[in-house]
Formats: structure tokens, C-alpha cells, sequence
């Protein structure tokens, strides 16, 4: 996505392109002389919190800042929304109300991070149950014995039936193996 042109003297531009997907574009986009700097802007850490407390609320330190310091460390949140949250909203804000504003917001995407890793994981344990479920379900429709043509059911008191069982057994085999058998009689 192109954000900005800027125009200089002559023919020259700088154009500036930003993407949370830099995997899904082109390489010939992002290759050396179309693209010659890349730079990755990460989620926000306790320096450039501080960073943006001095700029916006001309302070050093506040008792609120281990807090700050400790969620930032455990949660996500790109230097936008952290600095979104700091700015006063309006000139009758004080530090300790803004401070406070950004604690909470720490703490609801620390709330959301979790609750979007718990969905995932219980999606991913029912799909893992579903997955058992249907191969429980092929092993018993599987459940039969081909000799020459003719179907047995494997429990079936048929001699092959049994020795199909058996090795079946003893090998433990998956649903997706298959058993090839040539008779031959004697004469």
C-alpha cells in the first residue's frame, strides 16, 4: 500500500509503502532497487513509552510506571495505540488520569490476546477430536477383508479374516494401509 510521495528538486521521489504483510507481497516489489529500506516497526517497549511520556506529559517517572512497564512487557501494542492512550484528551487531563487510561487499555488487549489464544486453541482441540473421530469412524467401515473378490467382515470366522486381524494387530497399523494377498492352490 502507498502511503506518502514526497517531491524533491528534479525528478527525484521518495516514496514511502507500509504493510503489517511484507511475506504476502511480491518480490519483485521489495527487491533491491525498488525497495532499497526496509524498516520493521515493532510493538511498543518500556523506552519508547517513556519516550512518549516526557514528549506528551513532560515526565520522567510516576508510580504507575512499573505497571506500565510490566504489561507492556506481556502484551502487544504498537506505539500508535500507546501513544493514542497516553495524549491527554483534553487540557483539563492530568498525567495520573492519562497514565491510568493507558493501564487499562494494556490491560483489555492483554484480556483480548488471551481470550483470542484460548478460541484458538479450543478450535484447534475440536478439530483435533473431529480428526480422531472421523478416523475412528474409517477404521470401522474399513473394517472388512477382500480375498479373490469376496468381502468378509473382519470378525468374520473366515482363516485370511484372522490372519488379516492379527497382523493388523500386532502392527497397528493406520486407516490408510492396505493388505495385498495372492492365493495360489495346490494341485
Amino acid at each position: 500500500m502507498q502511503d506518502h510521495v514526497w517531491s524533491s528538486c528534479g525528478g527525484e521521489r521518495i516514496i514511502v509503502f507500509t504493510t503489517n504483510y511484507v511475506e504476502k507481497l511480491d518480490p519483485a516489489l521489495i527487491r533491491r532497487g525498488r525497495m532499497d529500506k526496509h524498516i520493521e516497526l515493532s510493538y511498543c517497549c518500556f523506552d519508547a513509552f517513556k519516550v512518549f511520556a516526557k514528549n506528551y506529559l513532560e515526565i520522567d517517572s510516576h508510580s504507575l510506571f512499573a505497571e506500565i512497564e510490566t504489561l507492556l512487557g506481556e502484551t502487544k501494542m504498537t506505539p500508535a495505540d500507546v501513544a493514542g492512550n497516553l495524549m491527554p484528551k483534553s487540557e483539563y487531563d492530568q498525567v495520573e488520569t492519562c497514565l491510568k487510561r493507558l493501564v487499562e487499555a494494556l490491560k483489555e488487549a492483554k484480556k483480548k490476546a488471551e481470550d483470542e489464544a484460548r478460541l484458538m486453541a479450543e478450535k484447534e482441540e475440536e478439530k483435533q477430536k473431529q480428526k480422531s473421530e472421523k478416523e475412528g469412524k474409517e477404521v470401522k467401515e474399513i473394517g472388512l477383508c477382500s480375498v479373490r473378490g469376496h468381502r468378509f467382515g473382519l470378525k468374520d470366522k473366515n482363516p485370511i479374516c484372522k490372519i488379516v486381524n492379527e497382523i493388523q494387530y500386532q502392527a497397528k497399523l493406520d486407516t490408510e494401509s492396505e493388505f495385498h494377498f495372492t492365493m495360489s492352490s495346490s494341485a
